[in-house]
């Protein structure tokens, strides 16, 4: 696991590193600068761009927040399900017990799941501007969203889940995950087009993305409360 973040602590820094000496920036210009926001507050900024956010910001801001919503229900209790439900083992069992063994074995068969999804959604990625010119946006976007769906209810409502019909499912996850990465940030892109505060209106774009994280900690902490498991808060993210 510390090899696993090492690289991706090298990786990022790597990243950063290749973006700061390549990217020239380029100075405003006397008008571009005059036709900036004078707010302030950041804070003040913020919400007068919620106020007149533009109507298809708006609306791409509400979808994305309920696919976040959902993904985060993966993202942080996806290998837990595969410990608990698929292998049947009990994460809080006494180290090198049969339970606390079938439970590990459970994460790391999660894992695999998991990038099998981030295979599919690199692979589909690349089909996406071709199905936006064929399809629409609006359809692409529907039956991503109902796939996505039907693979959280599937998850949600499967009694004896097995691990490669599981996988399956996982992978699948990576088709509505390719068009949540790309297809709203091009709508917010192409709705930005021409606007002075464009920066400010893909800030609050980006928050659609942050506010489900702890909206999802909140809502588990209510379910799990109550006797919830994985597979309810699983069938709240469908």
């Amino acid at each position: 696991v510390q090899a696993l973040y090492t690289c991706g602590a090298v990786l990022m820094a790597g990243s950063i590193a290749a973006t700061c000496f390549s990217i020239q920036e380029r100075q405003l210009t006397p008008d571009q600068a005059a036709a900036m926001p004078q707010e302030e507050s950041p804070i003040a900024e913020t919400m007068l761009a919620f106020k007149e956010c533009p109507t298809p910001i708006a609306r791409a801001w509400l979808v994305q927040f309920f696919h976040f919503f959902g993904f985060f229900c993966i993202f942080t209790f996806g290998t837990d399900y595969f410990g608990k439900f698929v292998y049947h083992g009990d994460a809080d069992a006494d180290d090198h017990t049969t339970q606390h063994d079938k439970y590990q074995d459970g994460i790391k068969a999660g894992n695999l799941a998991m990038a099998c999804q981030t295979l599919v959604s690199v692979i589909f990625n690349t089909a996406v501007p071709t199905l936006i010119a064929k399809v629409g946006i609006k359809k692409l976007l529907a039956c991503s969203d109902l796939l996505f769906a039907g693979c959280l209810f599937v998850l949600a409502l499967q009694s004896s889940p097995e691990r490669w019909p599981t996988t399956a499912v996982f992978a699948l996850l990576g088709v509505p995950w390719a068009t949540t990465t790309s297809v709203l940030w091009y709508v917010v892109g192409r709705a930005c087009e021409g606007l002075s505060n464009a920066g400010l209106y893909n800030g609050v774009f980006n928050m659609s993305q942050c506010f489900p994280e702890i909206t999802i900690s909140l809502v588990g902490l209510v379910l799990f409360g109550v006797g919830g498991s994985d597979k309810t808060l699983f069938a709240v993210g469908g």
